[in-house]
């Protein structure tokens, strides 16, 4: 008796949090666009702060001088202090949110496993458990949730024991130019430009 309902409630808890997690997204994609405030830490290496402006597909990143972004298709990775620019493809299923936001916090129930580790009237803390392939090197993720909105409050990686966190400070929905995802080659005229695209 008490194995069986050890399992419902192992079942219950994982529908919760498969449902938390879909609605995450969900507020997410209706905040879009949508700006994120944080602050980047490893062991070792310490802490960085940065933003990051996701749309739909397209996105960009910011630490520290340096700047990735996409149009959905392409991905640029510009460095001001080694004054060189690289271009690659955008890897659709990669679920990093440092190297690609707008799939960083999909969290499909075929690609992760799912549990709730603790909640209360703040936060839900939850633990992800990735799919062969799905985050290369990467054995688990804790996220955890406000409570309140549902949105993303940190998001921490277990890369083989070390753990990198990202600590989200602020987010909200942002007004765009409709230029922010576009390449313009004339102004970086003086980088060196190093291309893996036909």
């Amino acid at each position: 008796m008490a194995a069986t309902i050890a399992a419902l409630c192992t079942i219950s808890a994982e529908e919760s949090s498969t449902v938390l997690l879909s609605t995450m997204s969900a507020r997410l994609s209706a905040m879009a666009p949508y700006r994120i405030e944080f602050e980047v830490s490893a062991p070792d290496a310490g802490s960085s702060r940065g933003s990051m402006v996701v749309d739909s597909m397209r996105y960009s990143i910011e630490i520290e001088g340096e700047r990735l972004f996409s149009d959905g298709r392409l991905r640029y990775g510009i460095s001001a202090a080694e004054q060189t620019v690289t271009i690659d493809a955008v890897d659709p299923y990669n679920r990093n949110l440092l190297e690609n936001p707008a799939e960083g916090f999909n969290f499909d129930a075929a690609l992760f496993g799912s549990t709730i580790l603790s909640r209360d009237q703040k936060s839900i803390v939850m633990e992800l458990v990735p799919a062969a392939g799905v985050l290369d090197a990467v054995d688990r993720v804790e996220l955890i949730i406000s409570s309140e909105t549902l949105l993303p409050r940190r998001i921490a990686y277990d890369i083989g024991g070390t753990i990198l966190t990202i600590d989200i400070l602020n987010i909200g929905h942002v007004v765009l130019p409709a230029e922010s995802f576009i390449f313009k080659p004339a102004d970086y005229k003086d980088y060196d430009v190093v291309s893996f695209v036909d």
